[in-house]
């Protein structure tokens, strides 16, 4: 249930754009509040599943949420994207990339560009404030081919030697002031067009813990497997997963009514397609029967057959070796 008014116009023409341009859409409805969910739709962009969340305002948008997505980004190999009109009630503007810890927000006008292939985006967010993207190696060739040294490109933009090295290591980028003295060096060929539909492998944020003994133990017995493995409290998935394929979890509560397993089975199964992943619900007694859990799309688990179903049935890379 989506409770503000430009939230709700939001989220719908995202939707929108996606199934106008991305391959497979999927929408997640689970947990029924938005302002309590962590990841709102997958969609698969360019043969690749993203992970998006959508918020009018990007200060509404809890830690919590933003960890989660990120993690279950990092774990399962899938990009992270907010979709979002302002921050602090400030507008963003399109087709710049606002940095959020590791993930990146854009305004559904700039997704809708770069879908479209009408626009890119080259300028990014930074702590001391917008950035240039350019590439490395274009900017050493295009010094070379004009015969400039390192220190006459670095006197023309008013930083140090070392400074302009780094440019061409990607080890820093430049602020919008010394980027626009590159582009007229040496015009827009420098460029790097910032790809948000590609997974970059960042670092996974804290996760929350483990509800339970079995979701616990679902996570220790994959990472023992040498895979990854993380918690989500604001999502129908319990646990994503990777071993050589990308798993994900529902684990019965005792505390779910019958209604919202059912929810979170659907919405789980639904993830799995899109994501391209096994899916998985497990159980120590429960009234649902094995046919809806696989109509679904999950495989039933008994939550006292996890350690060896993870390793007779998920451990490929052990039977490979």
């Amino acid at each position: 249930m989506l409770s503000r008014r430009g939230l709700k116009e939001l989220f719908y023409r995202t939707i929108g754009i996606l199934y106008k341009y991305a391959e497979e859409v999927t929408v997640l409805d689970y947990p029924p509040s938005h302002t309590r969910r962590s990841i709102d739709l997958i969609a698969k962009i360019s043969g690749k599943p993203v992970l998006v969340k959508v918020t009018d305002d990007i200060a509404n948008l809890p830690r919590t949420e933003i960890n989660e997505l990120l993690g279950a980004s990092r774990t399962i190999g899938t990009p992270p994207l907010i979709i979002a009109d302002t921050w602090g009630n400030e507008k963003l503007i399109d087709f710049i990339a606002y940095t959020i810890y590791d993930s990146y927000a854009i305004t559904p006008d700039t997704l809708e560009g770069l879908l479209s292939g009408k626009g890119k985006i080259y300028v990014k967010t930074a702590k001391d404030g917008l950035h240039v993207n350019i590439s490395g190696e274009k900017l050493r060739e295009a010094r070379q081919d004009v015969g400039l040294s390192l220190g006459n490109v670095a006197e023309y933009v008013g930083v140090s030697r070392k400074t302009v090295y780094e440019y061409e290591k990607e080890n820093l980028e430049p602020n919008i002031e010394r980027g626009r003295k590159l582009l007229e060096l040496f015009g827009d060929k420098i460029l790097e067009p910032i790809n948000l539909f590609e997974h970059t492998g960042r670092k996974s944020p804290k996760e929350t813990r483990a509800h339970n003994p079995y979701e616990e133990k679902v996570i220790n017995e994959i990472k023992a497997l040498g895979g990854d493995a993380f918690h989500l409290k604001r999502s129908s998935i319990d646990v994503a997963a990777r071993l050589d394929d990308r798993i994900l979890f529902v684990v019965e509560h005792k505390k779910t009514s019958t209604e919202k397993l059912y929810a979170k089975l659907e919405n789980t199964g639904k993830a799995s397609k899109v994501v391209e992943s096994k899916a998985f619900f497990v159980y120590d007694s429960t009234s649902i029967s094995k046919r809806d859990v696989e109509a679904a799309g999950l495989e039933p688990v008994k939550a006292g057959d996890i350690p060896d179903f993870i390793r007779k049935e998920l451990a490929k890379k052990g039977r490979r070796d």
